[in-house]
């Protein structure tokens, strides 16, 4: 057998190779010894260890067999091939599914509302359970035993959307995928490069991924765990290398607006907070977790954050079955004990979220990765009360660096308090490299967080 040993990760640690040969075994042997290194990292939401630990991939190329040569992964197109023949030996009745997509897509007035109908509806009925039994964790499961299941693994998945979405006259292909959560690509001929299957849309020239394990993802959406990450795409007997795009951190822009005014010890008025991207996926995955009789308890202890000093009312919402638009919640909130007067003075804390407040990193040693890209924007306005007049503002916290952008800071029109914070998560990880300097701007933020805002009786 033709065999490669690729080595990865070895740099930095005492590794070394022996190469022997015995002649009695008429066999060559390789020893890797290892020395002094330290156990895995038990860190949660650390990358995978594929990108952390010294490890070697065994690359099974050829085998001679009676003087005859049998290709196994020597290249790219070898992995495919057997994948294909994996795919061409299932036994497909899409005929099976002819009825559902006529349904989806009979009163859709556009191509894009046809595909959207069967994408979401594969996500909202299909239950993604990740069962994969001896060979059944390469080859996809048939389509029409999925669509009659009603559940199925991310290749069966792939599967039922390709087919349906072909009885609808659409261009739709498995593709072979490996997350995040695996440092390789196809240039590296092996079965430990993808652990995932999605399907390609291609129209009009233009190559759309659909991953139906993604519940609240909507049509154009990919997940942080697939962004940037190399695809496989059948293509006949050939095949498409391409790249799932990677989305701007801002395409997952959460907002928070609160407009205050001084009631007693209060802070009353209104909310209004938008979630748009994964940051809207999040949501309407935590949302759809509770049964029907508890959404509505659900919502409100998101709201409140279960906090006996906040209390919510009036909320109303956008359609939350709607994954196209900006999900919206508006309501009017009431913050207890936010406020105490003594002689002169009133001193308010204005912000009860403090996100990032405590967010320190001490004694890791792994990058830390975020679900998603992240970027949050907050304005809290207060209305200062006449015959009063704010001493100083708290000192900003300002910080724009590669990964991450922070911007804390206080501002006065007249006798409007603008109190706006940004948080911008441009790669969705904290590089081990940046936690000093992270530290560094969370302990500002902290000491921002503390401060009050004393308003003197003019």
């Amino acid at each position: 057998m033709n065999i490669e040993f690729k080595e990865i990760n070895f740099e930095g640690y005492d590794i070394h190779k022996n190469n022997t040969y015995d002649d009695k075994l008429n066999t060559s042997i390789i020893t890797y010894t290892i020395k002094d290194t330290k156990g895995e990292y038990d860190e949660k939401r650390s990358p995978g260890p594929s990108y952390l630990y010294p490890h070697i991939l065994v690359l099974a190329k050829s085998f001679k067999s009676n003087n005859k040569s049998h290709t196994l992964f020597n290249e790219t197109k070898d992995l495919y091939s057997w994948y294909k023949s994996l795919v061409n030996s299932m036994d497909e009745h899409p005929i099976a599914l002819k009825e559902k997509v006529n349904e989806l897509t009979q009163n859709a007035s556009t191509d894009e509302e046809k595909i959207k109908n069967i994408y979401y509806w594969v996500q909202d009925n299909i239950k993604y359970i990740a069962f994969e039994d001896g060979i059944a964790g390469f080859k996809p499961d048939e389509s029409q035993n999925v669509f009659k299941k009603r559940y199925g693994d991310c290749k069966g998945m792939a599967n039922l959307t390709r087919q349906m979405l072909k009885q609808a006259g659409f261009d739709a292909r498995l593709t072979w995928i490996g997350t995040k959560r695996i440092a390789y690509d196809y240039s590296t001929p092996s079965l430990s490069v993808d652990n995932h299957m999605i399907c390609t849309l291609i129209k009009d020239g233009e190559k759309i991924f659909l991953d139906g394990t993604e519940k609240f993802n909507s049509f154009g959406e990919y997940a942080e765990r697939i962004q940037g990450k190399q695809v496989l795409i059948e293509n006949g007997n050939d095949y498409i290398l391409e790249k799932v795009p990677v989305l701007p951190s801002v395409n997952n822009q959460e907002t928070y607006n609160f407009s205050a005014k001084i009631n007693d010890n209060a802070l009353v008025g209104n909310v209004s907070r938008t979630y748009n991207g994964e940051s809207r996926a999040s949501i309407l995955h935590y949302f759809n977790s509770f049964k029907t009789d508890n959404k509505e308890k659900a919502l409100t202890s998101y709201l409140d954050n279960d906090d006996k000093n906040l209390s919510v009312s009036n909320i109303t919402t956008s359609n939350f079955e709607n994954r196209d638009t900006l999900l919206t919640i508006d309501y009017v909130l009431s913050q207890q004990n936010a406020v105490s007067s003594f002689d002169n003075e009133i001193y308010i804390d204005l912000d009860y979220k403090k996100e990032f407040g405590k967010f320190e990193f001490k004694n890791r040693n792994t990058d830390y990765l975020f679900s998603h890209k992240k970027h949050i924007t907050s304005n809290i306005s207060l209305e200062v009360p006449n015959g009063y007049r704010l001493s100083e503002f708290p000192k900003p916290v300002q910080v724009d660096t590669d990964n991450y952008k922070i911007e804390v800071q206080y501002s006065q029109k007249g006798n409007i308090i603008t109190y706006t914070k940004t948080f911008i998560l441009k790669n969705a990880v904290l590089k081990t490299n940046d936690f000093e300097a992270w530290n560094e701007t969370i302990k500002a933020l902290s000491t921002l967080y503390s401060e009050q805002l004393i308003l003197t009786k003019a």
